[in-house]
């Protein structure tokens, strides 16, 4: 017997031959799934209104209550998609004048003994209506509309259309879509004797149209006017019926068409990174991927006895009172002066605790606790490096905090708040109380033109923080969002989001809860209480490394410390050539006016300007490019290396180009360095990815530098779908998703029977939790979410989040609240892999690599201010000054506008203006 395929299941993750491979019996739980309800509720809504009349307020009504039962984010969510779905079952009841001729049952459909197929349609029409034929008038060709017999078969699809009548994609076009096939098929099968000639169609009727807007109320009010809309789709054919048979060459050429396309289907295909993989239950263990293997790679530091120093460098080691400032520039070891001077000061017998020493990334802080303790021991230094405060600012402001959150109002020690769990809170304060204004439509999107309600009160609650509003200050807040392209239409918005700020901030005090941006309000607001309060930490020595990416706060808070009796010396060690951060607050100024900021006449200038990593035409290359800045401290890097190949710029008109050219030279270069030695710098992440796909086409391995979404991470999936089976038993998926991922990808190698063995015996031991006491239980959690690759670092930094709440309770809802919330949420891989590495130019700072690729397309957009300009060309310095030994620079010629308004890339131009080379403004 032929097997039989539900029409619906002729598209999409059902071609895939792994899913049909392993065809393992397993459910999805207790989901609240909206889709599925909704059409079951609106397709009986309107074969009601079809056969038997309809009432417009029973019907809304009716959608309503439905709705309000359904898993939305809020209750103004659930009245919105109500609301839109009611008009749009209105627009079709009120366009459709029609009554079915037949009731539209299942049938099996026989095709060609391929297979058989069940179809069951929602309405089946009969009637006359127009079509349009092409008749000759001799050899002339002329269209005619001629009313002709139809029948029919209809099915009705609740959402946008996603097939179009011209689409040649696989699915998504009418002569691509089986589904409609087996329904034209479906239609043959009514024909009789009395239908002597007969148009047959097979339709979807997609309730939206493409033009109903997302955001508003403003939908067409034809439902068969397709213009714009494109929400019906068909396929016809034509039929001549006589006792003799059905003759219809139309259906021969439909049969040709399909027939094909359905033994492909049959056949199966590899469907691993399609877009069907998204709604496929087996997604998570098809795509599985397992983490790169970290290398070590040598790292050798010299010891004191082998440095050799220049003046400079001693002279800034040695300096013990007053202020100073050291302008050191990329690879002029900034990072060896500042630890050897405080090895120094400690070998002279200045107590480790009256030195601090702040920078701006735990990474970072770890280098120069690691180097200051090799210093140490070189001199055979026994101070206690435990007492030395050498942190971020982060660091010291959660030791600050945590040391007096009673004063601070606080019952417990505070925790940093994460994303996901500062979105959960705002969205229950936004489902209490309804902000005028909001989109609550679209409540979670975040896309360049669609701001959801979360969104907006979340961005909304970080600028008032950040700008320290209060009451009084509505009217500013309008201005300050247009910055994050955010947008309020009623002013009565900005009061209630004031209101409904106060609340949060009132619950995350409850919770001991806070925000980065509350550490230094917090901070402030304790020296207010208490001026002397730095008085008694002692400092006598104060250093800041990295200083250009210092913020306004930040920077008070460092007036503060060095306003102390113990105070002896400040030293800050930065380049103002490196401020690129200024969407974190950021400003070169605070490097290039050191002394005016800090209210002081003088102080003492250290240069370090030897660069030991780059050679003398990269160098060159960087020191031109930053001398096309006019807000700067006046110096030029010195390369003490010798001399090596020239900086090659290249100028494509073709991305396409650019990538294969770039793919070229690594391989290229692969002949005298390993894949690992070589970087690729772009602007956006973007880039990266598109780059990194190429790469994978000519089996180039590669690993992204740059933070990974959180929610891509295999181990990540896993963890939250053992704590979804713990909720939900019946989740088998789940549990199998967890087991295979321990499994490191192998269950799919076993037989069904063991498969769910195994998913039994981890359900009997999460059962086995409930029994056991709290600590107990926790313990054997924690044994079980380690069991996933703990050497992950981005599964580690997930579980660490994880593990921060106290109880079961806790952990389960975190899981579930991570899956609503933490689409955007990243973690990032700081050891070495190998592979070519991809980052962005940000990201790349404090690193180096052999060999650089550095794309700077999209370094040049639109919104290009002068400021702009400035801090790019300083993010393509430190990209730049990344290389050792051999740079690329590419990109492309026009950075944005058509062959009559050409913009060209300004940074591009440049790069070709200090190589004294020329830039082609027609493509050769």
């Amino acid at each position: 017997m032929n097997e039989v395929i539900k029409s619906g299941h002729l598209k999409g993750s059902y071609r895939c031959s792994f899913k049909r491979e392993h065809d393992i019996p397993l459910e999805t739980g207790k989901r609240k799934e909206n889709v599925y309800d909704k059409a079951v509720l609106i397709k009986e809504i309107i074969k009601n209104g079809i056969y038997h009349g309809y009432d417009k307020e029973q019907i809304k009504e009716r959608i309503i209550q439905a709705y309000e039962k359904m898993d939305y984010p809020t209750a103004e969510t659930a009245r919105l998609h109500a609301m839109d779905t009611y008009r749009q079952v209105m627009r079709y009841l009120s366009c459709e004048s029609r009554k079915p001729a037949v009731a539209a049952s299942q049938k099996i459909i026989d095709m060609d003994g391929l297979c058989s197929v069940e179809v069951r349609p929602d309405f089946i029409f009969r009637g006359y209506r127009n079509f349009e034929r092409v008749v000759y008038n001799g050899k002339k060709r002329q269209k005619i509309t001629v009313q002709e017999p139809y029948l029919e078969v209809v099915k009705i699809y609740c959402k946008a259309p996603d097939v179009s009548q011209i689409g040649k994609n696989k699915d998504t076009g009418a002569k691509q879509n089986l589904e409609l096939y087996s329904m034209l098929r479906y239609g043959r099968t009514l024909l009789s004797e009395d239908d002597a000639h007969i148009n047959v169609g097979a339709s979807f009727y997609f309730l939206r149209k493409k033009s109903d807007s997302a955001t508003k109320e403003e939908f067409e009010p034809d439902f068969f006017q397709t213009k714009g809309g494109g929400n019906i789709v068909t396929l016809w054919e034509t039929h001549h019926v006589s006792n003799q048979g059905d003759f219809s060459p139309d259906a021969q050429g439909m049969d040709k068409l399909f027939v094909p396309q359905l033994k492909e289907f049959l056949r199966g295909e590899d469907m691993n990174g399609k877009k069907a993989c998204d709604t496929c239950s087996l997604r998570q263990v098809c795509n599985f991927t397992k983490p790169p293997i970290h290398i070590e790679k040598e790292r050798s530091q010299r010891t004191v006895s082998d440095l050799i120093l220049t003046d400079e460098q001693e002279n800034a080691i040695a300096f013990r009172k007053g202020i100073a400032r050291i302008n050191a520039g990329a690879g002029a070891g900034k990072t060896l002066v500042t630890a050897l001077r405080i090895a120094n000061m400690l070998d002279e017998g200045i107590r480790p605790e009256d030195m601090i020493l702040l920078t701006f990334t735990n990474t970072g802080a770890e280098e120069m606790r690691e180097r200051i303790r090799l210093y140490t021991d070189d001199l055979g230094c026994e101070a206690d490096l435990e007492k030395l405060t050498c942190t971020t600012f982060h660091g010291f402001g959660d030791r600050i905090i945590r040391e007096n959150y009673q004063e601070l109002g606080f019952t417990d020690p505070p925790r940093l708040i994460d994303e996901v769990e500062k979105s959960k809170i705002v969205a229950k304060l936004l489902k209490e109380t309804v902000i005028t204004g909001l989109d609550y439509r679209n409540f979670k999107a975040n896309l360049p033109y669609v701001k959801g309600a979360l969104t907006t009160a979340k961005t909304v609650f970080s600028l008032i923080k950040k700008n320290r509003l209060s009451r009084g200050d509505e009217s500013r807040l309008p201005k300050l969002m247009q910055d994050y392209d955010l947008y309020i239409k009623d002013s009565a918005a900005a009061v209630e989001l004031f209101q409904l700020y106060d609340a949060y901030d009132a619950i995350l005090r409850e919770k001991n809860l806070i925000e980065y941006a509350d550490q230094e309000l917090l901070i402030m607001d304790l020296i207010k209480r208490n001026p002397y309060y730095f008085e008694d930490f002692g400092y006598r020595h104060i250093m800041v490394d990295e200083y250009q990416d210092s913020s306004p706060m930040q920077f008070e808070l460092l007036k503060i410390l060095i306003d102390s009796p113990s105070f002896e010396s400040f030293m800050v060690v930065g380049d103002d050539s490196q401020s690129i951060f200024s969407f974190q607050g950021s400003d070169p100024a605070y490097m290039i006016e050191f002394y005016e900021k800090l209210g002081v006449s003088k102080g003492s200038d250290f240069f370090l300007l030897e660069n030991h990593r780059s050679t003398p035409e990269i160098i060159d290359y960087a020191n031109e490019i930053n001398k096309k800045n006019h807000n700067r401290v006046e110096k030029d890097l010195e390369a003490t290396r010798e001399h090596g190949k020239s900086v090659t710029v290249k100028q494509f008109w073709k991305k396409a180009e650019e990538e294969q050219y770039i793919v070229s030279m690594i391989k290229e270069a692969r002949k005298d360095w390993e894949y690992e030695d070589m970087a690729y710098i772009a602007f956006s992440r973007d880039e990266l990815l598109r780059i990194g796909t190429i790469l994978t086409e000519h089996q180039i391995p590669w690993i992204m530098l740059n933070p990974e979404p959180t929610l891509k991470n295999s181990r990540v999936m896993a963890a939250i779908g053992l704590l979804q089976f713990m909720k939900d038993p019946t989740d088998t998926t789940s549990a199998f998703m967890y087991l295979n991922a321990v499994s490191n990808n192998t269950m799919t190698q076993k037989d069904t029977v063991e498969i769910m063995e195994k998913i039994a015996k981890l359900r009997e031991e999460l059962e086995m939790l409930a029994v056991y006491p709290e600590p107990q239980s926790l313990q054997k959690l924690k044994e079980l979410l380690e069991a996933l690759d703990t050497e992950d670092e981005i599964y580690a930094g997930f579980l660490k989040k994880l593990l921060q709440r106290k109880n079961l309770k806790e952990i389960i809802e975190y899981g579930q609240d991570f899956l609503d919330y933490g689409e955007k949420e990243t973690e990032k891989r700081q050891q070495d892999y190998p592979g070519v590495v991809l980052t962005t130019a940000h990201s790349s700072k404090g690193k180096e690599w052999p060999v650089v690729f550095n794309g700077i397309s999209h370094y040049h957009n639109k919104q290009l201010g002068h400021a702009e300009q400035e801090e790019r060309r300083r993010l393509l310095f430190v990209s730049a000054t990344r290389a050792r030994d051999v740079l690329f620079v590419t990109g492309q010629s026009v950075a944005y506008g058509d062959k009559k308004n050409r913009v060209y890339n300004c940074f591009l131009m440049e790069s070709f203006d200090v190589l004294h080379e020329d830039f082609q403004k027609e493509a050769s």
